[in-house]
């Protein structure tokens, strides 16, 4: 508790190759922590995206390589895991948050070496195998983003039943209600149509996002609403260098679905503030 009231030091490690919900949530917790006062790191997994973001938001971050376990990957993963153990042993902090579960898998071990307490944040649901090896380190604490998150994954693991756990949601910063005209304003900018309803999908074009299931859905709408809306799909397949993206177009226009795939976008807000429907068709 003394830690807290004096300010907390916390090691927030992150390692995606790209920008995802997750990696926007690590953003968040971390600028969440140091406007409250706490002193604040990130440890990024590589040069990237996510480290432009981060250093763009003032946050103090360090790039330290992570490896998985494995016998013919041990070399890299121990010059990895000594480098992030001489880190924390200049940085001392007083907490080790690993994003996700496969950040938690690369780095766990070095925290445990040191005695800073771990704190491991899941957001995606594991097989039970798949859990136990990357949890093979264990943590102090475990975060679920959701009850039913919890509930699937100490379902198929017994260790994370056992263990030290509690739901956090993500949190979402609301911004001022846009008006009429700054929607119209959106739309001018971006080139969309002044008076279709605007449906927006904003995310990874990835199979468990559900973008097949929009599509084939909006085929499904009678003639009258789909003449009068327009779907707009922002974001891109990056981990497949855009293949299940140009498998979603091939979709779209097999259904006789007209969706405007505008790819990646650092402006989602803007795009936000054009449409009138944002829709989440996610499977998980």
């Amino acid at each position: 508790m003394s830690g807290l009231i004096g300010g907390l030091k916390s090691a927030l490690p992150t390692w995606a190759p790209f920008v995802g919900g997750a990696e926007v949530a690590a953003e968040r917790l971390a600028v969440g922590l140091r406007d409250a006062g706490h002193d604040v790191f990130v440890i990024v997994g590589q040069d990237g995206p996510v480290l432009e973001i981060m250093q763009k938001l003032d946050l103090r971050c360090i790039v330290s390589r992570m490896r998985f376990t494995g016998k013919a990957t041990w070399p890299m993963y121990w010059l990895a895991r000594r480098r992030l153990v001489r880190i924390l042993r200049i940085e001392r902090p007083d907490m080790f948050h690993a994003n996700d579960l496969p950040t938690h898998a690369m780095t766990s071990d070095a925290a445990r070496r040191v005695g800073v307490p771990r704190v491991c944040h899941h957001r995606f649901p594991f097989s039970g195998a798949a859990i136990d090896w990357m949890n093979k380190f264990g943590a102090e604490r475990h975060l679920f983003v959701s009850q039913a998150l919890m509930g699937e994954m100490c379902g198929q693991s017994a260790r994370l039943r056992t263990a030290s756990r509690d739901v956090v949601y993500d949190g979402l910063p609301l911004p001022p209600e846009p008006s009429a005209a700054d929607r119209q304003a959106a739309r001018s900018h971006l080139d969309l149509p002044p008076n279709r309803v605007i449906v927006l999908f904003a995310g990874q074009i990835i199979e468990r996002k559900g973008v097949a299931d929009l599509i084939r859905a909006w085929s499904l709408l009678p003639e009258i609403a789909r003449s009068a809306a327009e779907l707009v799909i922002v974001g891109d397949d990056v981990s497949g260098h855009g293949a299940y993206r140009l498998e979603m177009e091939s979709l779209a226009r097999a259904t006789n679905c007209p969706a405007r795939f505008v790819g990646f976008q650092k402006n989602v807000p803007l795009w936000l503030t054009a449409a009138d429907i944002a829709t989440v068709p996610s499977h998980v």
